[in-house]
């Protein structure tokens, strides 16, 4: 059974370009990922939507309170894209699926745009969570970075950059 996860989108602009929420993996039990820049996110419990799994992810893995807006970041599309064992689609709620196997384990799991509730307010490290020095970064050095991210995020950077051409 495919484990369920959900990834919170958050940017913001401040003026100086449009900014993405990251944070550094860092989960004992998995040493091959520790060190590779993450999108936050994580497990969804089971009466969970992707939605409040993605903000409380957020907020656990960074400190910074989201929520979903009216208009979504993602355009929807129901686009499907194909790779190698990873399946992509868009959804009319603004969300993106994706599916896919990673060591040895697959998930299936929704990359949900969110929006911080505070704009100025900058993320804070916890220390019990397996994402840590959280931070914004100018989306376009997330771009240009891309090879420095987990394998799903990589994906999920894709998604957004291809989102945000097509928007």
């Amino acid at each position: 059974m495919a484990k369920s996860v959900a990834w919170g989108y958050v940017s913001r602009d401040l003026g100086g370009g449009r900014q993405l929420l990251v944070a550094t993996r860092y989960k004992e039990d998995d040493p091959e990922r520790r060190g590779q820049l993450v999108i936050p996110g994580g497990g969804r419990l089971r009466r969970e939507t992707y939605a409040e799994a993605a903000m409380h992810e957020v907020r656990e893995e960074t400190g910074i309170i989201t929520y979903r807006p009216p208009l979504h970041i993602l355009r929807p599309d129901r686009h499907i894209w194909d790779r190698p064992e990873i399946i992509v689609q868009s959804f009319d709620d603004g969300s993106f699926l994706m599916i896919y196997k990673d060591s040895e384990k697959e998930y299936r799991g929704r990359l949900v745009g969110l929006v911080p509730k505070d704009d100025s307010q900058e993320p804070e490290e916890n220390p019990e969570s397996d994402a840590r020095k959280p931070q914004y970064m100018l989306e376009d050095e997330a771009f240009a970075r891309k090879k420095e991210f987990t394998p799903a995020c990589s994906v999920l950077l894709d998604v957004i950059e291809w989102n945000g051409r097509h928007a």
